[in-house]
């Protein structure tokens, strides 16, 4: 399909062949030899490499256009990516679909997160700060920009934005037992063991076996 220059119907089977080449374990359950094995891993790469210039060098424009209208494939070939570490073909991927969509917020979490584990906060940040303004309420969106800044010593920024979404849903056992983790982290022993104290509150039951181990602050 490729040869012949059906590049969107190419694209598709690169993009099953990716997808279904991700489940080593279905592959190895059908008891193939290892040099059956090793000719799949050869094809997987081919594959892997195909589609990656189908989907990032198309041709004219007309044929990207076919290539980045099949949305759904995009999607599922971004998550691969990320899953199997692959993140500088992961925020390529999600690029495709910010092309397509620029205020797709899940789109820009995760992307600003496959940035902010390259460790290219100036292009993670402004993603995850985006995602946040565009959906508040979409836990992976600040969950992920909490850790970004939390992992890079931002704690107090990090500490911000938590307590914003914990306005949102005061009843979040789980959101104060993070807060109490940041808290923690940032060194503030006596806001952590309250925070952790209000998740035990409200049925956190890790909270509250952290509350019964601890030891009294003098």
């Amino acid at each position: 399909a490729r040869l012949a220059g059906q590049h969107e119907e190419a694209y598709a089977y690169f993009t099953k062949a990716l997808i279904h080449g991700e489940d080593w374990d279905f592959f190895k359950s059908r008891n193939l030899s290892s040099r059956a094995l090793h000719r799949f891993q050869q094809a997987f790469d081919d594959a892997r490499s195909y589609h990656r210039l189908l989907l990032l060098q198309g041709g004219s424009n007309d044929e990207r256009d076919l290539i980045e209208s099949t949305s759904a494939d995009t999607w599922k070939f971004a998550i691969a990516a990320y899953r199997a570490g692959r993140l500088a073909e992961a925020i390529e991927t999600y690029s495709i679909l910010i092309k397509q969509k620029p205020d797709d917020a899940e789109a820009l979490t995760w992307r600003g997160f496959s940035y902010c584990r390259l460790e290219q906060m100036e292009s993670a940040l402004p993603d995850l700060r985006k995602a946040v303004e565009l959906d508040p309420k979409a836990r992976d969106a600040h969950a992920n920009l909490v850790e970004c800044l939390a992992t890079h010593k931002r704690f107090q920024e990090a500490l911000v934005i938590q307590k914003a979404y914990i306005s949102q849903q005061p009843d979040n056992g789980t959101e104060y037992f993070y807060l109490g983790r940041l808290h923690a982290s940032a060194n503030e022993g006596l806001a952590a063991g309250a925070a952790f104290q209000k998740a035990c509150e409200l049925k956190h039951e890790e909270s509250c076996a952290m509350l019964k181990g601890a030891k009294p602050q003098r």
